[in-house]
Parts: C-alpha cells; sequence; structure tokens
C-alpha cells in the first residue's frame, strides 16, 4: 500500500546488477468479500460496509463465480478499462457504483 513508483529501468539502476523480482502496484481499494450462500456482503479495509457502493455490479459476479457456499475473499478491487486495455486510475473506482 505504502510503495514508490518508479520506472523499472530506475529500479535495474538503483539494485546495481543485484537479482530482484518486480511486482506492480495496482492502485485500487482493497476489499473483503463476505460470501454466506446467496448472501453477499463487501467491507473496505477499515470495515466499513460498502455493499451499497459496489454490491450492484459485483454481487451476480461473485454469486456466479464463487462455486463454495462461505468464504470470506481478501482482495484489491479495481476497475479495468476495456478500451484502453488497462487499468483505471484509483478515482474511478467509487464511480463504480453510479
Amino acid at each position: 500500500m505504502l510503495a514508490s513508483r518508479h520506472l523499472p529501468e530506475q529500479v535495474v539502476k538503483l539494485m546495481d546488477d543485484s537479482e530482484f523480482a518486480i511486482e506492480t502496484k495496482y492502485d485500487g481499494e482493497r476489499i473483503q468479500i463476505h460470501k454466506d450462500g446467496k448472501t453477499v456482503k463487501l467491507f473496505s479495509r477499515n470495515s466499513n460496509n460498502v455493499t451499497d457502493i459496489y454490491g450492484d455490479k459485483l454481487i451476480p459476479i461473485i454469486i456466479e463465480r464463487v462455486k463454495v457456499a462461505q468464504c470470506i475473499i481478501d482482495g484489491e478491487l479495481v476497475v479495468w478499462d476495456n478500451i484502453s486495455g488497462r487499468f483505471e486510475e484509483f478515482g474511478k473506482l467509487k464511480t463504480l457504483g453510479q
């Protein structure tokens, strides 16, 4: 969450020929999905219920794709733009529920 952004070329130079791996940091919102049968609730990292914000779009997908009856999924919610072929900036996430 607190990672800095650097171009891969900058990282190579900073690592001074040492072995390393790069992982892309996506700018989204951490979400916990609580599924109990057909009941699904979404929570922010601060335990705020955000089901009203994202539920209309996400709950049908979760019910269709998550085959287990009960689970908690912890992950990063990001918005993919099919037109540009990239993840959107963080601010676009809040418009998902509109």
